[in-house]
């Protein structure tokens, strides 16, 4: 004999033998009717071992979801009926509590049809820390589940939230729940009249006679009634975004429902703000660092690439007069910089002869922006001095300043056409003799 479930089993097999043929067959028949469900290889598969303890509802942080699919909810719903009983009754194993309450979410509940174990849930398991949601789409699937009391006990010891309501049955039971209200009705009205008499006599003497009458009257009065809160076409007739909840010992609610599909905050995974602010001030402090890195190597490079450059061209020659800034060589280039002691150095060595073409253009460049320079410095010092004297009158400082510009404008023409001239000085002196002339009253 087996000793399985505490000899149980054996136990139950005896009885079988002692049972009549008509008897025992259709106790086989009930059995093997209700244990249909698990001849399905998946659902064998299922039942057969556990992956969690039930127990761990009440002693830690667990959810446990319940699925079948859509098509094989009618068939499987004995499997369903045989999960919840057991958690239900696992729970309740665990004694009276209120410090860990374990959350049943039945949604769709009239596939599960009647359990006997959600009709102790109702009224008797609260104690137990066990809270309940159904999902129905009416009282007539309610009534399905709870056929004793057609629900009635369900409806009496839960809050009730109704939306989207299509039924009839469904809106009038929710047109008696929100109960009545006191309206005024006033009545009235008005009405006008008007007569007219007319009468003639004749006689020894006639006489005529006119009477005219007119009546208005208007009458209003006004009186309490009692009509529903909500009828139930108005309740048909509400948006599918409104909802009506009805709480023992509370007034009714008129709410607007959410769609979690449109509340982005749902999706939002708990501290991601603060991730991308820390991501966010993460990236702006390395580019900060990276800049000030970029910075300095383009410094340490160009530093280095000077002392290079001067390290190739080697220490200037010995100045005659001990001034090594003003024996430097013009740089190699049309456009590169020379100074005046450089062009003076030039000058004493012997002239442009030695230059090379590069160090010619250099100087050239240089006498041409002087050249400009003073002749733009001559044409607004005559232009000035014209405006200042009112009349004109010729004063010999116009015709020095008149000679002056001819020779610039000469000597500017010669340059950008000619190019240096073999006379070093004779540039030198007409700048210095311009720069005179300007100094004179």
């Amino acid at each position: 004999a087996s000793d399985a479930w505490g000899g149980l089993l054996a136990t139950k097999g005896a009885e079988l033998t002692h049972f009549l043929d008509k008897e025992k067959a259709s106790t086989l028949t009930t059995c093997a009717r209700f244990l249909r469900f698990l001849g399905t290889p998946a659902v064998a598969e299922c039942v057969k071992s556990s992956s969690f303890d039930p127990g761990r509802l009440l002693t830690g942080k667990m959810t446990i979801y319940l699925v079948l699919p859509p098509e094989h909810l009618r068939a499987q719903s004995a499997l369903l009926r045989l999960w919840i009983g057991s958690l239900l009754r696992a729970v309740v194993r665990g004694g009276l509590q209120e410090a860990k309450k374990t959350h049943f979410i039945l949604d769709e509940a009239a596939s599960l049809g009647h359990l006997e174990a959600l009709d102790d849930a109702v009224d008797k398991y609260r104690a137990y820390s066990i809270r309940l949601q159904f999902y129905l789409q009416s009282l007539g699937q309610l009534k399905t589940c709870f056929p004793k009391d057609q629900g009635q006990t369900l409806l009496s010891n839960t809050t009730k939230i109704f939306f989207g309501t299509n039924d009839i049955q469904t809106a009038e039971f929710i047109s008696k729940s929100l109960g009545n209200e006191t309206i005024i009705v006033d009545s009235g009205g008005s009405n006008r009249g008007k007569s007219l008499q007319h009468g003639k006599s004749s006689g020894s003497s006639f006489s005529t006679s006119v009477s005219l009458t007119s009546s208005n009257g208007t009458s209003s009065n006004w009186q309490q009634q009692s009509r529903e809160l909500l009828k139930p076409d108005e309740i048909l007739n509400l948006s599918p975004r409104l909802a009506i909840t009805l709480t023992p010992g509370l007034r009714p609610v008129l709410s607007t429902l959410l769609r979690y599909y449109e509340e982005a905050k749902l999706f939002t995974r708990p501290g991601q703000w603060q991730r991308l602010s820390t991501a966010a001030r993460t990236f702006f402090i390395a580019a900060i660092h990276l800049t000030v890195a970029l910075t300095a190597a383009a410094g340490l490079s160009f530093g280095l690439s000077l002392a290079l450059d001067k390290r190739r061209q080697g220490p200037p020659p010995p100045a005659p007069n001990g001034h090594p800034e003003e024996n430097q060589t013009a740089p190699i280039g049309p456009s590169a910089p020379v100074s005046r002691a450089q062009l003076a150095q030039l000058v004493a060595q012997g002239g442009y002869g030695g230059l090379s073409d590069g160090q010619k253009a250099a100087c050239r460049e240089v006498y041409l922006k002087d050249l400009h320079q003073l002749r733009n410095n001559v044409q607004d010092r005559l232009n000035t001095s014209l405006a200042r004297i009112p009349g004109f009158q010729w004063r010999p400082q116009y015709g020095q300043m008149l000679r002056a510009l001819q020779l610039l404008d000469s000597a500017i023409a010669d340059l950008e056409q000619n190019g240096l001239a073999s006379d070093p000085t004779q540039y030198q002196a007409l700048i210095d003799e311009t720069i005179q002339a300007l100094r004179r009253p």
